[in-house]
């Protein structure tokens, strides 16, 4: 008689708590659908003023690196130095100074929160974003493994130089 009585309770609670989400999940629905519009709009935004702007001149990738010495000779000449003119480059080292910018914005909203340093991203018009996320792989060649720190350099030299070459006539 005892374990029926828990069972109707417990069958009782369970049904408060799903009225409760339900209910929850009904007042907060106007609240979410605005939250996602205001962010899928925003996101829209920024790929069109980045398409607009910078695949005018020429610019096809945001870099952000910083002055770590893991990195910093290795990454500026192999990625930096070779495409200056084709990237737009943010220092993390520099990063209480900078102002508000495409690129920074480009950064917060794509960067994300994990391995953003040192990160190439490369935008396409009318394409997904693609990622090129460097920390692990320096990691790696610092003790010795430089593979997937080469495997890495080779994908984005060879996308890089393939979208720079002059287009055929």
């Amino acid at each position: 008689m005892d374990q029926r009585s828990r069972s109707k309770s417990s069958k009782v609670v369970d049904a408060i708590r799903a009225l409760v989400v339900f209910s929850l999940l009904l007042l907060l629905s106007p609240l979410l659908i605005i939250l996602f519009s205001v962010h899928f709009a925003q996101k829209i935004m920024l790929y069109a003023l980045l398409w607009g702007t910078w695949y005018k001149s020429r610019k096809c990738a945001l870099v952000v690196t910083s002055e770590s010495t893991i990195w910093k000779d290795d990454f500026g000449k192999n990625v930096v130095d070779k495409y200056v003119d084709n990237v737009l480059v943010l220092n993390w080292s520099d990063r209480k100074r900078w102002r508000f910018s495409l690129s920074r914005s480009a950064f917060r909203h794509f960067g994300g929160d994990r391995e953003f340093v040192p990160l190439v991203i490369y935008f396409k018009p009318f394409h997904r974003n693609k990622y090129f996320r460097f920390y692990s792989a320096y990691k790696e060649w610092k003790h010795g493994k430089p593979e997937a720190l080469e495997l890495l350099l080779r994908e984005l030299t060879a996308l890089l130089d393939r979208t720079l070459q002059p287009a055929k006539t």
